[in-house]
């Protein structure tokens, strides 16, 4: 949040007389400072009214756009390719290789959450094969309150491992969901 200092002025009549004619004039800029509070509307109208200025006879204009996509406008490609030779395929191979990039370290990410969940299978099966062996050795020595005990603790924590794990894991999926 900008300091009071910084804050922009609210909208003046003459702010507003601004807007209008820019809006005659280019109604892509006025589609894009639309959705925009007052102040900020204000400060773009401003800039663009300050930059449209008479000098030797010739009328200097400047418009604004907003893009939200990570590929620019065509116009600009043009102009990239202008000021720097091939500037829009050095752009596109940019935009490309950060892609590849983010798509790489997505995979490793997935690679070791996979790696690690069957790590941590194979131990929780090694842990249950190894509590079984223990409660069937007490249940033939005769101390069958023990085999109950280390039964019913290991069948108890791998079913609430498994009922647990699957809603925390679906709760994490419905998070992530951008539809959310």
């Amino acid at each position: 949040m900008p300091s009071p200092a910084t804050r922009s002025p609210p909208m003046t009549p003459d702010d507003k007389k601004l807007v209008e004619i820019v809006k005659q004039a280019n109604p892509r800029l006025s589609e894009s400072i639309d959705d925009l509070p007052d102040e900020k509307k204000a400060e773009i109208i401003r800039a663009v009214a300050s930059v449209q200025a008479t000098q030797q006879g010739r009328m200097v204009a400047a418009s604004a756009s907003l893009s939200i996509s990570p590929v620019p406008h065509p116009e600009f490609l043009v102009g990239y390719n202008q000021a720097i030779p091939d500037g829009a395929s050095r752009l596109f191979t940019l935009i490309e290789e950060q892609s590849h990039h983010r798509i790489d370290i997505e995979k490793a990410v997935l690679f070791t959450q996979n790696k690690a969940t069957l790590r941590g299978q194979i131990f929780a099966f090694i842990l249950t094969a190894i509590l079984v062996v223990v409660a069937t050795w007490f249940a033939i020595s005769g101390d069958t309150i023990t085999a109950g005990i280390i039964f019913g603790t290991t069948i108890l924590g791998v079913s609430s491992n498994f009922i647990f794990g699957k809603n925390w894991q679906a709760r994490n999926l419905s998070r992530k969901d951008p539809r959310n």
